[in-house]
């Protein structure tokens, strides 16, 4: 069964955007629903199977949650910018991104951040080669920078062109980085305090630093709250995207659109993002 479309434009935020965008996020919905539909009614017929040659000889595969694009990043002017209030004044966060850096070279580039040179709140980056290459999270309360991967950053240094999926957290005690689903951090700082709250933009592939990224993002999630053990390996799916529903992230953007400037926003905090620059593909981690 379809989404019915006067039912699903009649929400506030997507009253707010334009038909064209609208659309977009209408048939995103409504392949997933469809997809969920498809899931239910194949789990009810193999519970009600008598063997598996009734079943189709055993395969009960159904159509699953699928990641055909991400976004290209070309480290000279590209970004995704979003509203300057998310991530303010969090107890407790975590983020989630898959990237990929086409060299580690001797500059700083930016997964995902709300950083500015005297308005530090929160980041996901690579440090320069110089430094070591080393990807870090970090937290600012108002009066403390604390770095997951203090400089030298050594702990995780990827290797160019690869993609990784990285989660920071900061959970009221530490600031950590977890790497590919391993649920023990590669690195670890001790933290306290509340997240600063600043005017920085929120931006993935870039920072108020200017940290541009060469390479690719995708699959974006945003928590006010610290991911499970369980739960960063569910989001790490055994290296491919996975769907976040279950996890009710505050904000996730999974950059399939395919077109336009609009990256949208399928979290509870529907905050969608402007896209400057930046390209879609069909490289996607996998």
């Amino acid at each position: 069964m379809a989404l019915n479309w006067k039912i699903f434009t009649r929400r506030p935020y997507i009253q707010s955007l334009s038909l064209e965008e609208q659309i977009r996020l209408f048939n995103i919905a409504n392949e997933k629903s469809i997809r969920l539909r498809e899931s239910k009614f194949q789990d009810f017929a193999n519970s009600n199977s008598t063997s598996q040659g009734a079943a189709g000889d055993g395969d009960t595969a159904v159509v699953g949650f699928t990641n055909t694009r991400s976004l290209a990043f070309d480290g000279i002017n590209d970004q995704v910018a979003y509203n300057n209030s998310i991530g303010n004044g969090f107890s407790a966060i975590t983020v989630s991104a898959w990237a990929k850096f086409e060299s580690i070279d001797n500059t700083y580039e930016s997964i995902l951040s709300k950083d500015g040179s005297s308005q530090r709140t929160w980041g996901l980056a690579r440090w320069r080669s110089g430094l070591g290459g080393g990807v870090y999270f970090m937290i600012n309360n108002g009066s403390t920078t604390y770095f997951s991967d203090p400089s030298p950053a050594t702990d995780f240094v990827p290797v160019a062109g690869e993609w990784n999926h990285f989660i920071g957290l900061y959970n009221g005690a530490e600031v950590k980085l977890y790497v590919n689903g391993n649920t023990t951090p590669v690195s670890n700082t001790g933290a306290t305090g509340t997240i600063n709250t600043t005017t920085s933009q929120v931006k993935v592939g870039n920072s108020d630093y200017s940290e541009i990224l060469h390479g690719g993002v995708d699959e974006v999630g945003i928590w006010n709250r610290a991911l499970t053990d369980s739960e960063i390996e569910q989001v790490y799916n055994g290296g491919a995207a996975s769907d976040l529903t279950s996890l009710s992230p505050l904000h996730w953007w999974r950059f399939e659109e395919g077109s336009g400037t609009t990256a949208i926003d399928l979290g509870s905090g529907a905050v969608n993002g402007t896209i400057t620059s930046a390209t879609y593909t069909t490289d996607v981690p996998t």
